[in-house]
């Protein structure tokens, strides 16, 4: 049985790589500040992100191939500052920015154009979040179940169906 001590794994990340390290204590100080206005109003104040290298949050998921966040790439890198994030506030960790959920289909089946076309989109200085709609009304989110089609239409997709639960779907940006 091997075992990890998280605290000494961060301890370890913080020292290799000190740009990384201001970053996440930035982070960490605005959720600490703002974390009681956002859980009163629901909504992540607008205030949050001055001062916050809003850009590598952005890119935490997306994959280094198609420009991500070098620094924070790594499951063990991410799980550690996730780790810390969701001391800060949790709430707010589950509000951060990027891909989110959609980044693990997004890589397995997507496209090469496609992944192009979605990740490139996190590359900005402003916060870019990606929806996730699999749960339907009748399917659960039984992925093998969905009854949701998606039928060519051009350069669009006629969507036909229902979804609900939708992760970041009033925020996304995709």
């Amino acid at each position: 049985m091997i075992t990890i001590n998280s605290n000494e794994l961060y301890k370890h990340l913080r020292r290799s790589n000190p740009e990384m390290s201001l970053h996440i204590d930035t982070v960490i100080g605005k959720m600490r500040q703002y974390s009681m206005e956002a859980d009163k109003t629901g909504q992540v104040p607008d205030a949050f992100w001055s001062g916050i290298d809003v850009r590598m949050l952005n890119l935490d998921l997306v994959p280094l191939e198609y420009g991500g966040a070098g620094n924070m790439n790594t499951v063990l890198r991410r799980a550690l500052i996730s780790e810390q994030f969701g001391y800060a506030d949790p709430g707010l960790t589950l509000a951060l920015p990027g891909p989110g959920l959609s980044m693990p289909p997004l890589v397995g089946i997507a496209s090469e154009k496609q992944k192009e076309q979605v990740f490139s989109r996190f590359d900005t200085d402003r916060p870019c979040w990606g929806a996730f709609a699999i749960t339907e009304p009748d399917a659960g989110s039984d992925a093998t179940s969905i009854s949701m089609t998606a039928t060519k239409d051009g350069d669009d997709f006629i969507l036909n169906g229902e979804k609900c639960f939708i992760t970041n779907g009033a925020r996304a940006d995709y």
